[in-house]
């Protein structure tokens, strides 16, 4: 069964879960990078990408504490739509939540560019029609 979902902006009670969930996600591919140094200088680079972007929360529309997942995105000058990461919790996969979260981004004519691999990247990138490049950091 589907959760009952609300998408709002990220709060400031919702920090500790987005950052503990993206460090830990996205280290499952970045394992080669030594523990300290991938630590240190990913919560720098999520610093700067949350400066730029908008963090939308898909939480329990009963219950708003309870997060079932989020979207990173910026748009970009030029109107590039620009997905930093995405992360849905894993017993909440499968229910359409990723798509609830994206939803606002994708089909609009934008150029659509992702910035962070993570397992399921080549399925995100065919179902979204999104563009892999982690260059796009280096303009932040």
């Amino acid at each position: 069964m589907s959760p009952s979902l609300d998408i709002r902006q990220m709060q400031e009670t919702d920090k500790p879960l987005v950052y503990s969930s993206w460090l830990r996600s996205f280290r499952e591919v970045s394992t080669s990078i030594p523990k300290e140094i991938y630590f240190k200088n990913q919560t720098k680079l999520i610093d700067k990408i949350f400066k730029c972007s908008t963090v939308w929360v898909a939480c329990n529309s009963e219950d708003s504490e309870q997060l079932f997942g989020y979207v990173v995105h910026q748009l970009a000058p030029g109107d590039i739509s620009v997905v930093h990461y995405i992360y849905v919790k894993h017993p909440y996969r499968r229910f359409g939540i990723g798509s609830s979260l994206m939803k606002p981004f994708i089909g609009n004519d934008l150029p659509n560019i992702i910035t962070h691999n993570g397992r399921s990247l080549p399925e995100v990138v065919d179902k979204w029609n999104l563009v892999y490049d982690p260059y796009f950091l280096l303009r932040l």
